[in-house]
Order: C-alpha cells, then sequence, then structure tokens
C-alpha cells in the first residue's frame, strides 16, 4: 500500500464499505468535533481510497465523522491520505485497528468483520489476527463468542441495551436456554447476571456429565454446510423469492457481502439456516 496527502472535494468522496460506528448527530462526541473543526478546521486527516470501479472518486476507510461534519459546516474540500492498492480485507483490518482505540458503539457488527477476516485466511490464528489489532487472542476469542447469541438478541449488544459483559456471559449458555435469562442479562447489573450465568453454566454441565442432559454447546455443535437441492436453488433464481430476506438478515452493506451471503445461503450457511440447526 502506497500513500499520498491532498485536499479532496467532499462532493468526491463516497461512504465506507461498512460502518463500525453509526454517525450519530445528537451524541456528545459528535458535538464536540463540530464545534472543534468550526473552530480550528481539521487537525487530522480522513483516510481513503480510490472507489473501486469509479475513476476520480474516493470511499472512507477512517473519518465518517469528520467527513459529516465537513459536510454540516459547509466545506468544499478535506484533507485526506489517500491509500493505493488497498483491497477490502485491508479496509476491514485498517477499520478494526482505528476502533480497537476508540469508542466501540457496535460490538456483534465488530465481531462480524473478525469473522469475515478469519473466514477469508482460513490460516490465520486468532494471536495473529489479534496482533493486527493490538488486542489479544483471548480478547478476539471473547469477542468473536458474541456471534453465539441467538440473533434476536444481537440489537440488545449493538445498542448498549444489554452490558457487554453480560452478553458475554449469555453467549456461553446453549441457545435453547437463552430466552430464559435474557431478561435478567437486560435488566440486572452485569455483576449479578454473571454470577447467576456462571451458576447456570455450572449446573449444565454437571448435568451433561451425569448424563442427565444432551450437550448442545457452542463448542460440541458446529454447523455443517450442505447443499440446498438444485430445483430449489434453480427456483430462487428464476423467481427470487428469498434474496432481499437474506440480504437484510445478513445486514449486506456492499455487493461482495450480498455475494458471500449468496453462497452461505446456498450451503444452508445463512444466519437463519444456522438458527435454524442450532435449535433442532
Amino acid at each position: 500500500m502506497t500513500d499520498r496527502t491532498q485536499d479532496i472535494a467532499l462532493s468526491q468522496i463516497d461512504p465506507p464499505i461498512a460502518l463500525l460506528r453509526m454517525v450519530d448527530k445528537g451524541s456528545v462526541e459528535y458535538l464536540e468535533l463540530h464545534d472543534s473543526v468550526a473552530d480550528v478546521g481539521y487537525l487530522c486527516s480522513i483516510s481513503v481510497r480510490p472507489t473501486p470501479g469509479t475513476p476520480g472518486r474516493y470511499q472512507i476507510i477512517d473519518g465518517v465523522h469528520r467527513y459529516s461534519v465537513g459536510v454540516d459546516l459547509g466545506f468544499e474540500t478535506i484533507p485526506a491520505i489517500i491509500k493505493e492498492n488497498v483491497t477490502d480485507e485491508d479496509v476491514l483490518l485498517m477499520q478494526l485497528q482505528g476502533n480497537a482505540v476508540g469508542k466501540e458503539t457496535e460490538p456483534i457488527e465488530y465481531a462480524s468483520r473478525l469473522r469475515r477476516i478469519l473466514h477469508s485466511n482460513p490460516s490465520m490464528t486468532l494471536a495473529e489476527l489479534g496482533g493486527k489489532i493490538n488486542k489479544s487472542a483471548a480478547w478476539v476469542k471473547n469477542r468473536l463468542s458474541l456471534l453465539r447469541l441467538k440473533a434476536q438478541y444481537h440489537k440488545y449488544v449493538d445498542r448498549g441495551e444489554m452490558p457487554l459483559g453480560s452478553a458475554l456471559m449469555l453467549s456461553k449458555l446453549p441457545p435453547r436456554f437463552q430466552p430464559d435469562f435474557v431478561e435478567r442479562a437486560l435488566l440486572l447489573p452485569a455483576k449479578d447476571f454473571k454470577r447467576i450465568a456462571a451458576q447456570a453454566i455450572t449446573e449444565y454441565r454437571e448435568s451433561v456429565q451425569q448424563g442427565k442432559l444432551e450437550s448442545l454447546t457452542e463448542k460440541d455443535w458446529q454447523p455443517k454446510p450442505y447443499l440446498r437441492p438444485l430445483n430449489r436453488v434453480c427456483r430462487e433464481r428464476d423467481e427470487r423469492l428469498n434474496g432481499s430476506l437474506v440480504i437484510m438478515k445478513e445486514g449486506c452493506q456492499t455487493p461482495l457481502d450480498g455475494f458471500y451471503a449468496a453462497i452461505d445461503w446456498v450451503l444452508n450457511m445463512d444466519s437463519a439456516s444456522v438458527e435454524l440447526a442450532r435449535e433442532k
């Protein structure tokens, strides 16, 4: 990757391929940034890359809040570091690195990006990925464990309604037991819920060891890909019955996201299929 710095017209800038932190224009953080830029201008450049397939335009890698402030203030240009020869994977890593030292507002989305990088690099270890974002292997493993939560609970974590510590403990419970504890995870202080969840996990493991309960932990169970019937795939191609639902369910934001979501759907590895298989 090579870098060069120049002022770029705001009208030439495109949004990033994915947002790890949504722009909340009513937040204290945003308003303080707005006032600072209005008073003294930009102290830091945003980083961009040439928008793939669109000459003369640039896609944000880091700095969407600064870009948004510039638009609000009516600025015509913004100082930018232009990074050449940057792949989508490079962008994800740079976003993760930047977010790792900033305010993390969407832990589930962050964990999904970590998983995508690991899936794209099967030989990469948790320690290697952690090294790229200045985190330990244990930290990466913990964040990935959030994806074991039932899909309908993800919104509570990303909205900040469920403390992160409580979400991590809830994810250690088998999916079929999570509904029994989710209300307490939302209402109780994290330290109180951790104690309750830890006791439930211990009782569950003891029941499994004693043969009183079949083990369904995430550690023991992993989804296995298998092809959908060919006639089902052909019907989807012709009638387009589920495509938009899959795209929405998987949170696709780029054509590349949609491509891999389609592959997951064909292999029954989309989130809805995995959730159904886990419940069986």
